[in-house]
């Protein structure tokens, strides 16, 4: 929100551009062309191939799903998971690194987070 108005953006995606902001200059190839932006780093579509590549993968549970979600991650990691706790956290790191680029590029009056993962919090998560 700037001005009392919610942001779209010229081409009305500025839900998404907090997503494309770099996090890592190393990282995977982005959907948008770029390399280790937000979204490619700690969105659900790139979920499956952070943890493959995380070497403690084959010991947890993750291996196991057929489908790797945010709500299956929080709850292993919740749960003691070692692979499971290490990507939450990098990918709350990454999410938290969007967050403060996007206060520093727009300076806005609010920062809303939306998106699956803002879903993901189960049932046996809660303590």
């Amino acid at each position: 929100m700037m001005g009392g108005r919610l942001v779209h953006g010229k081409h009305f995606q500025a839900g998404c551009l907090g997503g494309h902001f770099a996090a890592d200059y190393r990282g995977r190839r982005c959907s948008c062309g770029g390399v280790g932006c937000v979204e490619s780093e700690s969105a659900a579509w790139a979920l499956p191939l952070i943890c493959a590549a995380h070497r403690f993968l084959r010991r947890g549970a993750l291996a196991a799903l057929p489908h790797i979600g945010y709500e299956d991650l929080f709850r292993l990691a919740a749960s003691g998971d070692v692979c499971a706790s290490e990507v939450r956290d990098g990918c709350i790191h990454v999410w938290s690194v969007g967050a403060v680029s996007l206060i520093h590029a727009y300076d806005p009056e609010l920062l809303i987070l939306g998106g699956g993962v803002m879903n993901s919090r189960s049932r046996s998560c809660r303590r």
